[in-house]
């Protein structure tokens, strides 16, 4: 269970980040 919950934190930053270069900062605004 641990290993899936690390999967998908991986994925899901490397997702946010694709979209934040994408289609903007939806996840990370810019301080």
């Amino acid at each position: 269970m641990k290993n899936v919950f690390k999967t998908l934190a991986v994925l899901l930053t490397l997702f946010s980040l694709t979209g934040c270069g994408l289609k903007g900062p939806l996840y990370f605004p810019p301080a």
